[in-house]
């Protein structure tokens, strides 16, 4: 799979160089089968497995319980450190693909609590009788989680165009430099 650079990010975040002390070694970043960008900001994902196990397999729990909300949550914390976006107004969307199945986790945030709703668990069509029954409801579950993306990346392009000019005391401040020049004209330059 592909992996998650601001997982990466956040759990290489306290690292540095091991010039006083042994450091850890880099730590991966969680993989995603699919990571849908908006620029170099992930604001979905996508994991994927062959085998189905049912909706309370280990598997499919790890996955939708733990591993996706972690690379959610690191997507989200990107986005609002990096445009300075307050995180209520961030939602990020997930998707896991388990056989023929899939679910839809959105993480939105309620201040620094961020909270996971899942989708029910849509089957995927096996047969041509399967169409009028489960096409729709599939294809409005990717639709409105693409939607769900659009309002993000439209949060993103609305922070990007503003300006803050506040004092920010993170910032360095660099004082202005001059140089001089002790070269004198000579009647030559003329």
């Amino acid at each position: 799979g592909n992996e998650s650079s601001t997982s990466s990010e956040h759990r290489n975040s306290m690292r540095s160089i091991g010039s006083i002390c042994q450091e850890r070694r880099k730590t991966s970043g969680e993989h995603a089968d699919l990571c849908f960008y908006y620029g170099f900001i992930e604001l979905a994902c996508l994991k994927i497995r062959l085998a189905n196990s049912g909706s309370h397999g280990t598997k499919e729990l790890n996955e939708v319980g733990i591993k996706m909300p972690i690379m959610m949550k690191n997507f989200a914390l990107q986005i609002s450190r990096q445009y300075g976006i307050n995180m209520s107004s961030i939602k990020i969307a997930g998707f896991m693909i388990s056989g023929l199945n899939l679910t839809a986790p959105l993480m939105t945030f309620e201040g620094s609590t961020s909270l996971i709703t899942r989708s029910k668990r849509l089957r995927f069509l096996e047969t041509v009788a399967d169409i009028p029954r489960l096409l729709p409801l599939v294809l409005k579950l990717v639709f409105n989680a693409a939607q769900i993306v659009k309002g993000t990346m439209n949060t993103i392009k609305e922070a990007s165009t503003s300006v803050c000019l506040d004092n920010d005391n993170d910032l360095p401040f660099f004082s202005s430099c001059y140089v001089s020049s002790n070269k004198r004209k000579t009647p030559e330059d003329d």
